[in-house]
């Protein structure tokens, strides 16, 4: 108190002393202003300023003084102080908070212009001003105007806000973002920033950036709306990415509805042991998830309802819900002329939103009356005509996976990536539509993975047998006759034969089902039973469609073949009627038995059959016809080489643009010729999958030249070809097979010791060993393989039978075969790395699997890299710890994420992909 006394004595007598400088005056102002003697303060401010009316300060504590007694003579003064200084910030403020507080919003904005022209360092003008601005939706005029008051205030956090507002405004989303995410740093609390910021990344397709933004807000302001809503309509968008990519899992993870409709189903330790009992407990499983998820997202929907009733999408999401649920609880008993509550959702959407297409489409999904389900999706359609989702309803596929899966089955498609996503999706989509498991039945047959669509067909008998519509039982037959199908082609003719004897015990065995049985009795070795049940289907030919008149005909010819002879087998073609006969297959069959027919009584049949056929068909033909004549008109030794090539003539005067008849005829008919003919043979009967006639022709035409040593001895390459035809021989009689023959023909072909080839011999012997199962000779020959010649092919013979966990002895053998090609090559070899990687890790040798796969990336041209590589990149980037090693290393060019997103993208249907991503993001 004493030293306040000091100092005011001193300011007293300075200004006593020179009553005239208004410095005097100013100085005694601000230190009783200071004390709170205001009116005291004042007195000296009035005097200060009219002896110096340019001291803008006195101006401003005037204004202060009379903010709260007389609002126009405070206004007036800080006017006066900011005309004198405009980078007086507390006087520009004290007269903005005056002028805003009396409504005059447009002499604000005058009065910063003016102070933000006179000075660059008037922040404040530029700071009210761009505030002013963004109010007004001034957008373009706003930013400048922030741009410049950040200069002055850089840690203001509501500058960067307004700053990103007016960016997004303006469309300039990432500096939008860029903005908002300083003013977050600068004020952790800025719950309008996250929001906004988190909009924007939705609206970028970040949906996981946005989500973590509404998150952030919602941990500030549990129940703000905007952040609440967001959150909800950015999970709903992210999780319909994912279905739509094939993340399922993930997909279900992020929202409950969502989880509720598309939670996938999935079934612990599939295998060709699969039981109703596991089936049934995992299919009420799925549904108890998915029941749970679509209760608890209709309460989220109805609260959500009930705080934003304005929301038109709200109602069709509450109705999509009441769906769901109904339909899992599976009460479906409907009142004729009642309304249902989800329509009744779904008309309350529209009356907010009428010219919504998607609120049209949830009705017409949801309506029981067939005219306005109709009515709804006409109307979505006429809202927007590329409104797909409404295609596919009004062709009557809802579920247009399935829809897809069929159509492919009709046109023959079903080997296509599409067709097997779709049918992936529609497995964990409807698990309990049998339709689904007997559509990936189908397509792992049709890839001739004939152990997993046997599992397929099992699951779809299931489904049946727990469905309770009549509709869906009918279809059981048809399900069995595919599942006996697939047993038999996978050689598992007993549970085949139990199957047919099924279907024939309920009356259900059709011509189709027939052509199996006697089949799978064939491969039994019950040839006289077979025999019989083919004089049942010889009975219905007449009946069948062309296809299946075709493949009736044609099996009845091979098991005539093999159990009565090439005789019977001609017999049954001759006494047939002509037309059903002029079919591109059966004139193969025809043409194959008139090779092997010591008589000519086919020929007629033959030459009939071809004049019926397109000039497409009946050209690839001739070179099978001309083989017959070679051998039927030569001896044992000898080909009739004359009598060959004077048929291919006719042909190619009747079919000149025929390249495969011209082709047989550029080459002189020598042994060079009769060893082209054998190879083009081959590589039809690859073409064809190796039908049985055809290897039966082409198994003759190799002995008739193997047997011919003059034009052998004669020929300079004669060993090489010999040892090529052997191996040809030794192919032909595994698919017919003659593993005696097999075995016979490749180990004669290794026994010629041509030091550069004859590895392929052993190969092929492996092979042969491998079909029958012989572990302990295929062993040998492995090590075989590996003393003789190591490469590529019996390293990955190896890895197939470790994989196989025969012996974890062709682990070893695989990586000394795998590591003896790859230092072998003068360049890298793509997929003999990768394949060296598996088998060095499976050893445990880990820092030999990082050097493989480092060695993979770099084996492929950059454009050709499979979706694999980049996943084995992934691993990689995932285990490094960090260190000091100056190593480049090219899994750390990227981030582990990045690694698998790319591998997704270049193949979207590997669900292990998605699950990694999964794990990895968790």
């Amino acid at each position: 108190m004493e030293e306040d006394e000091v100092q005011y004595k001193k300011l007293r007598e300075t200004l006593d002393s020179d009553p005239g400088n208004a410095s005097h005056h100013y100085n005694l102002g601000v230190y009783l202003w200071e004390r709170g003697e205001k009116e005291r303060a004042s007195e000296c401010f009035v005097s200060s300023a009219k002896l110096n009316p340019n001291n803008g300060g006195a101006f401003r504590f005037l204004g202060y003084f009379y903010a709260s007694v007389d609002p126009q003579r405070a206004a007036k003064c800080y006017q006066r102080a900011v005309a004198l200084s405009p980078d007086d910030f507390e006087a520009g403020e004290g007269l903005c908070a005056l002028l805003d507080g009396q409504g005059k919003e447009s002499l604000e904005i005058v009065v910063c212009r003016e102070a933000s022209e006179r000075s660059p360092r008037a922040f404040w003008a530029f700071r009210r001003l761009g505030y002013l601005l963004v109010h007004q939706k001034k957008w373009s005029e706003a930013v400048p105007s922030l741009q410049h008051a950040i200069r002055g205030y850089p840690s203001c956090a509501d500058l960067w806000e307004a700053l990103g507002l007016a960016y997004q405004k303006l469309g300039m989303l990432t500096a939008a973002i860029k903005s908002y995410g300083r003013a977050v740093e600068l004020d952790d609390l800025k719950v309008f920033a996250l929001v906004e910021s988190g909009n924007i990344h939705l609206m970028l397709g970040s949906f996981k950036k946005g989500i973590d933004h509404f998150r952030l807000a919602l941990n500030i302001k549990p129940h703000y709306i905007a952040a609440n809503f967001g959150l909800a309509f950015g999970l709903l968008a992210w999780s319909k990415d994912c279905v739509n990519s094939g993340g399922f899992a993930w997909a279900a993870s992020l929202l409950e509805v969502a989880y509720a409709r598309c939670f996938p189903w999935t079934q612990e330790g599939e295998s060709s042991e699969v039981n109703l009992e596991s089936f049934t407990k995992s299919i009420h499983s799925w549904k108890k998830s998915r029941l749970l998820a679509a209760t608890s997202a209709r309460q989220s929907y109805q609260r959500a309802l009930h705080l934003s009733p304005w929301q038109a999408n709200i109602y069709s999401d509450v109705a999509i819900s009441l769906d769901l649920i109904k339909s899992l609880e599976e009460k479906n008993v409907i009142e004729v002329g009642a309304w249902e509550l989800p329509e009744k959702m779904s008309l309350g959407g529209l009356m907010l939103e009428g010219a919504n297409n998607e609120i049209w489409l949830v009705l017409g999904c949801l309506s029981n009356n067939s005219a306005l389900r109709q009515h709804a999706f006409i109307r979505g359609l006429q809202l927007d005509p590329s409104f797909s989702l409404a295609w596919a309803h009004l062709g009557k596929l809802p579920e247009f996976q399935l829809g897809l899966g069929k159509l492919a089955t009709l046109s023959g498609q079903l080997l296509s990536p599409q067709v097997y996503g779709a049918v992936q999706q529609a497995i964990q989509r409807a698990p309990n539509f049998p339709e689904s498991h007997n559509l990936r039945g189908l397509l792992y047959e049709a890839r001739s993975d004939y152990e997993s669509a046997i599992v397929s067909y099992r699951q779809a008998r299931f489904a049946i047998s727990i469905s309770l519509s009549t509709a869906e039982k009918s279809h059981l037959s048809d399900v069995s006759f595919n599942l006996a199908r697939s047993l038999c082609r996978a050689r598992h003719a007993l549970d085949a034969v139990r199957e047919c004897e099924d279907l024939r015990n309920e009356g259900l065995l059709d011509s189709k089902g027939l052509q199996v049985y006697a089949l799978a009795l064939w491969q039994l070795g019950k040839e006289g039973l077979a025999f019989t049940v083919s004089k049942s289907i010889d009975a219905g030919v007449s009946s069948m469609d062309q296809n299946a008149g075709t493949a009736a005909i044609g099996l009845i010819c091979k098991l005539l073949y093999h159990t009565s002879g090439l005789e019977a087998a001609s017999a049954y073609l001759l006494k047939m009627p002509e037309e059903p006969l002029k079919t591109s297959k059966l004139s193969c069959i025809i043409a194959t038995l008139s090779a092997l027919a010591p008589s000519g009584q086919l020929h007629l049949l033959l030459r009939s059959s071809l004049q019926s056929l397109a000039s497409h068909e009946v050209s690839e033909l001739h070179s099978l016809v001309a083989i017959g004549r070679m051998i039927t008109h030569g001896s044992k030794k000898n080909l009739a080489i004359q009598s060959g090539v004077f048929y291919l003539r006719k042909a190619l005067h009747m079919y000149p643009s025929s390249y495969q008849i011209r082709l047989l005829l550029q080459e002189p008919w020598n042994h060079k010729a009769r060893y082209l003919l054998v190879l083009s043979v081959l590589q039809r009967a690859r073409e064809e999958k190796f039908p049985h006639a055809l290897c039966a022709v082409l198994k003759r035409l190799i002995d008739v030249t193997l047997s011919n040593e003059v034009y052998l001895m004669n020929n300079p390459d004669f060993v090489y070809q010999k040892f090529q035809l052997l191996l040809c021989a030794s192919e032909v009689s595994l698919h017919l097979g003659d593993f005696v023959g097999c075995v016979s023909h490749a180990t004669e072909a290794s026994e010629l010791h041509l030091p550069d080839i004859d590895f392929f011999a052993h190969l092929q012997l492996c092979r042969a060993y491998a079909a029958k199962k012989d572990m302990h000779k295929l062993r040998n020959e492995c090590l075989m393989c590996l003393q003789r010649k190591t490469d590529y092919p019996i390293g990955a013979i190896c890895m197939e039978l470790a994989r196989q966990s025969l012996s974890s002895e062709f682990l070893s053998l695989a990586v000394d075969s795998l590591t003896k090609a790859q230092q072998a090559s003068p360049a890298p070899l793509p997929i003999v790395s990768a394949l060296l990687a598996q088998a060095e890790a499976s050893l445990g040798a880990k820092d030999k699997w990082e050097e493989n796969v480092r060695m993979e990336w770099f084996s492929w041209p950059s454009e050709m890299r499979p979706a694999e590589v980049y996943f084995q990149m992934h691993l990689l980037a995932r285990q490094y710890k960090g260190g000091s090693d100056p190593t480049p290393r090219i899994e750390l060019t990227q981030s582990p994420d990045r690694w698998i997103l790319r591998a997704i993208h270049l193949n979207p249907t590997c669900l292990r992909y998605w699950k990694v991503l999964q794990r990895f993001k968790e």
